[in-house]
């Protein structure tokens, strides 16, 4: 249990949290680990989905930078505008010349600094800083990325923690398409250089990394030394060792399920009602509906799968559709294509409802299919 007199702080740094993408959900897992060995967390955060849990704010306090946040609305026109083309080209948003958008960069960058410090200035200087993603996924938030670099620079003698599930380095299809002007700004190698994605390298800074490859792809590829890369793989935290596994799933559930049947409708969608039942097959996808789900590929596994099986199929993703629209309509697209049954559970989600969600699936016939090798919380 923690005490009200705890000496210990994390400084918690992440664009959003209290949702249900994998890096809030290891957010909050370490959150839990840290306040079990009495380390209270601060989090700076750009947005907060749904509310921390449990309630109790013993361990926790969090500060909104709002310039933080992907959606704030700078960080989309700076984002916009760093790429040639692509999905990532926003037509709703003004266009900046590259003396309008270096200009903006900056501005944006040193209030994001600011507000950052000065909330670090209130911290006591005894735990390291822990940055999710921010400075390893720079593309998504450049300013940001910057801010925080300088931040290490000021403070040498403070340890930084950057936790790099996304790193640049996995996201060449998009990096490539990134104007060259901005590339070095995102770079952590000298400006000269070709954008690689790699890893900032500063005495002040460690790593974690999820598998032995990024481990081996930081240190002989970027040559950080290897006691400053640590290897910890995406937990979850279990209410007991062995597995509790229901019988048979909640009637209300059942009913809450028969009503997510997602459907092509016009030029968008509609759900509707569609009967299931305890012959049917589940595969389930508990991912966020985003083009690197690669959610086709399993959608085609399990249509496959039935047809081969003689089996009942439907596919069941759980989590609410934010990040990524036009890829959300095109699996919608597919699955009436290849006459797959498509169950989309997060219309309005929270964690105490994936909770339920896995707890009754696990009930059901269910296969947990993952189609994406760039998943962390999900293939753990």
């Amino acid at each position: 249990m923690l005490s009200h007199g705890m000496d210990l702080t994390y400084p918690v740094i992440i664009m959003r949290t209290g949702g249900l993408d994998g890096v809030a959900l290891q957010a909050r897992e370490y959150r839990h680990l840290l306040n079990n060995i009495d380390i209270s967390v601060h989090v700076i955060s750009g947005r907060c989905e749904t509310k921390f849990v449990p309630a109790n704010p013993i361990g926790h306090r969090q500060t909104i930078v709002s310039r933080l946040d992907f959606y704030d609305k700078t960080s989309q026109i700076l984002f916009s505008n760093q790429f040639e083309n692509g999905d990532e080209v926003n037509a709703d948003l003004p266009v900046l010349s590259e003396k309008e958008w270096c200009e903006t960069f900056f501005e944006h960058k040193e209030k994001i600094k600011k507000r950052i410090d000065s909330v670090l200035k209130k911290i006591e200087h005894n735990t390291p800083v822990l940055v999710y993603n921010l400075i390893s996924l720079r593309h998504a938030q450049p300013a940001a990325a910057l801010a925080i670099k300088e931040l290490m620079q000021k403070y040498p003698n403070r340890a930084f923690l950057s936790h790099a599930a996304d790193p640049d380095a996995e996201r060449p299809e998009k990096i490539k398409r990134i104007k060259k002007f901005v590339l070095p700004y995102l770079s952590a190698e000298e400006m000269e250089q070709p954008y690689s994605g790699g890893p900032y390298h500063f005495q002040n800074l460690y790593h974690i990394v999820l598998n032995p490859t990024q481990r081996e792809n930081f240190i002989n590829k970027y040559k950080i030394p290897s006691n400053h890369v640590f290897e910890i793989p995406d937990f979850l935290e279990f209410p007991s060792e062995e597995p509790v596994r229901k019988m048979f799933p909640k009637r209300i559930f059942l009913t809450f399920m028969s009503r997510c049947c997602i459907q092509l409708h016009k030029k968008s969608y509609k759900y509707i009602k569609r009967p299931v039942s305890k012959d049917t097959l589940y595969f389930l996808s508990p991912v966020r509906p985003v083009y690197r789900k690669r959610l086709k590929e399993a959608m085609l596994i399990s249509k496959k799968y039935g047809e081969k099986h003689d089996k009942d199929v439907v596919f069941v993703v759980t989590h609410p559709n934010t990040d990524d629209k036009s890829y959300f309509m095109e699996i919608i697209q597919f699955a009436h294509d290849i006459k797959l049954p498509f169950y989309h559970l997060g219309k309005s989600f929270s964690l105490d409802t994936l909770d339920a969600v896995y707890e009754n699936l696990a009930a059901l016939d269910t296969i947990g299919v993952v189609a994406s090798s760039a998943g962390g919380w999900e293939n753990a």
